[in-house]
């Protein structure tokens, strides 16, 4: 009797995981996205609501340096803004449309 012969597996192993198995890999890889994604675009709007709040508020309530400055900024270049459309309907010529 040879010993030497390769051993037999009772059955094969299999190469691939099964299509129900990877769609449902799949499906919790598209929901952890869509979690992260909604979980960043909260985090965004709640940024953008707080930095309508002005400095006294922002100071008060302990909120970090760059939201307070973050907050300035805007507040800067929304006014910087009105300005340059006030200025720009002061010093249009009379016959220019745009």
């Amino acid at each position: 009797m040879n010993h030497c012969s390769t051993p037999v597996l009772p059955r094969p192993v299999p190469l691939v995981r099964p299509l129900s198995q990877r769609l449902a890999d799949r499906w919790r890889a598209l929901k952890a996205w869509w979690r992260e994604r909604a979980r960043q675009r909260r985090e965004a709007r709640d940024i953008e609501v707080a930095a309508e709040l002005n400095e006294a508020m922002l100071r008060d309530i302990g909120a970090p340096d760059w939201l307070q400055a973050y907050a300035q900024s805007r507040r800067e270049a929304q006014l910087q803004r009105l300005q340059e459309a006030r200025l720009g309907l002061e010093h249009r010529p009379m016959g220019d449309r745009w």
